[in-house]
């Protein structure tokens, strides 16, 4: 409550002050014009009226609506800037857990076509990685993962980080052919990643899973299927697995 009394009177007090310079600067024009005009003999008092109006409105408007447009632009960069950073993973530029969440279940419950897959991406021994090496080398392998699954995915597919070493996508209008190629494509890139930790080479081992979403869920249940049943691990001699095939199992 203090912190706000104090901004409230810090915001107030700026206010005064552009206020009383804002007024200043237009009595200023205001003078100035008049009495330029003073001495001119062309115009008549009329005349020497409207001038005077135009010139101290133009004076006065043209830079204060400048002020404003520049203020608003301003403002509105850092609204971008703040939704931004609301919204995404620090180390990755993914979509952050909670936004991810909150849009899969969106997506999922508002599709009209196919059913959509989902793919969870894992770096293994990450611990032992961070561990052995250090928190910087392990947020370097989660940037260079994050930075092949963006190159392997399409535009228009929901990629998330969903926790350390944890990936998540959301693929729509699929067929299970497109799933398992896209998944493919993405484990050779990573096959391929150069890393070294301190100049020690390291492989970057990933599982993969995926799961038809063809059944009404949460992005909660969704997240700790996939990661769980070894039936999601995606294989090109396994077809994908469905959720609506885990539950019958299950019952």
């Amino acid at each position: 409550m203090e912190t706000r009394r104090k901004t409230f009177q810090t915001n107030s007090i700026g206010a005064v002050k552009f206020m009383a310079l804002g007024t200043a600067a237009a009595l200023v024009v205001s003078i100035a014009v008049n009495y330029l005009l003073l001495f001119s003999d062309a115009f008549d008092p009329f005349s020497r009226s409207m001038v005077a109006a135009v010139a101290v409105s133009v004076l006065v408007a043209a830079p204060l609506s400048l002020m404003l447009f520049l203020a608003r632009s301003i403002n509105e960069r850092a609204k971008r800037e703040l939704n931004r950073l609301a919204t995404t993973d620090r180390i990755t530029s993914f979509l952050n857990a909670p936004t991810f969440s909150t849009m899969v279940e969106r997506r999922v419950k508002s599709t009209s076509g196919g059913a959509p897959a989902f793919v969870l991406v894992e770096i293994e021994h990450l611990r032992d990685l961070i561990m052995t090496y250090g928190q910087r080398y392990g947020e370097e392998a989660e940037r260079l993962i994050a930075g092949t699954i963006r190159s392997s995915t399409r535009a228009g597919d929901l990629v998330g980080h969903t926790g350390e070493g944890r990936f998540g996508i959301l693929l729509q209008n699929v067929t299970e052919a497109d799933t398992t190629a896209i998944c493919r494509r993405i484990q050779d890139a990573i096959s391929r990643v150069y890393f070294a930790p301190a100049g020690n080479q390291y492989r970057i081992d990933v599982r993969l899973a995926g799961i038809s979403v063809d059944a009404p869920t949460n992005f909660s249940e969704l997240l700790r299927t996939t990661g769980r049943q070894e039936e999601c691990i995606v294989s090109p001699e396994s077809p994908l697995t469905s959720l609506s095939q885990l539950e019958r199992r299950a019952d």
